[in-house]
């Protein structure tokens, strides 16, 4: 459930982590393009529109999967669901907003607005003390947790500051 969790949580994060997925995807298809390979599915940056994919996504992959674990685990389908369900409406609404040609869409990636102590890896935030990836530098910052936080879970409200990994 983590590769498909992004739009189970609440916003900002799901429109933040679904613009890392689409840049990630986008890199892929310029790499494609560059080598004069077909671009794979949702990774054309010139034809794929992030209400779409992400309207897609949901309703043919992220619903059904969370529907099939609520029946095993009834708070899933009590507190996660609905928010599914809004994001999914979020994102009917933005496709809405574009067919109507309103300028008022907001064009630039909600993470590029967003203000990093360092870039931010393409998987997953660390914490301070958590092995890094092979050349990688550990940073010592204040107030940064010595073990991953599940936000879900800790019910507090954390920054991408602070130095969590997010799984």
């Amino acid at each position: 459930m983590a590769d498909i969790s992004n739009p189970a949580k609440n916003d900002p994060m799901f429109k933040l982590w679904t613009d890392r997925c689409l840049d990630e995807f986008f890199e892929q298809g310029d790499k494609e393009r560059n080598m004069g390979v077909p671009i794979s599915p949702n990774c054309d940056r010139n034809i794929v529109k992030r209400p779409d994919s992400q309207i897609g996504f949901i309703k043919f992959v992220v619903k059904p999967a969370y529907e099939v674990l609520g029946d095993i685990l009834p708070a899933v389908k009590e507190s996660i669901l609905p928010i599914i369900d809004n994001n999914l409406q979020y994102w009917e609404e933005q496709k809405q907003t574009e067919q109507n040609g309103n300028n008022a869409l907001e064009i630039r990636s909600t993470a590029s607005m967003m203000h990093f102590t360092r870039p931010y890896p393409k998987t997953s935030y660390y914490a301070k003390g958590v092995p890094r990836k092979e050349n990688e530098e550990e940073e010592e910052e204040a107030g940064a947790p010595e073990q991953p936080v599940d936000l879900a879970a800790s019910g507090k409200d954390f920054g991408p500051d602070q130095g969590l990994l997010i799984v």
